[in-house]
């Protein structure tokens, strides 16, 4: 998800529970949070979240790079394109919510869905460490 990109990377993981969003710094977590809600308060809370992320940052004194850089968003529940959204006003930033192949993954578009896949990838990822 960072491939190389200052700033940090941001991963949000949608469910009929609520979400998980997990910011990233130089393959480090630095945020991980998992908020149980019900589907219609997911904006409002990815919105408070988001305002927490922003504060924490700038109370750090950590503006000399961007907010976030990526952005990647798995699990059903939640529209893509308003969660950039949300976050792109919320930080006053300009991301977009990344597909796979922006993060190197190539898959056959009728034998496999990305958001099958990611949430057990990461895991398997962090656990190599």
């Amino acid at each position: 998800m960072r491939n190389g990109s200052p700033g940090d990377g941001r991963l949000l993981s949608f469910s009929e529970a609520g979400f998980t969003a997990a910011v990233f710094r130089e393959k480090q977590p630095i945020i991980l949070r998992t908020v149980a809600c019900d589907p219609e308060e997911c904006e409002d809370e990815l919105y408070r979240l988001l305002l927490f992320y922003r504060d924490r940052r700038g109370a750090r004194n950590e503006e000399a790079a961007p907010l976030l850089s990526r952005l990647l968003v798995v699990g059903e529940g939640f529209e893509k394109q308003r969660v950039s959204e949300i976050v792109n006003e919320t930080l006053d930033s300009d991301l977009h919510v990344l597909n796979p192949h922006e993060i190197g993954l190539q898959l056959p578009a009728e034998q496999l869905e990305f958001d099958l896949i990611a949430a057990p990838a990461g895991l398997a990822m962090l656990s190599g460490k």
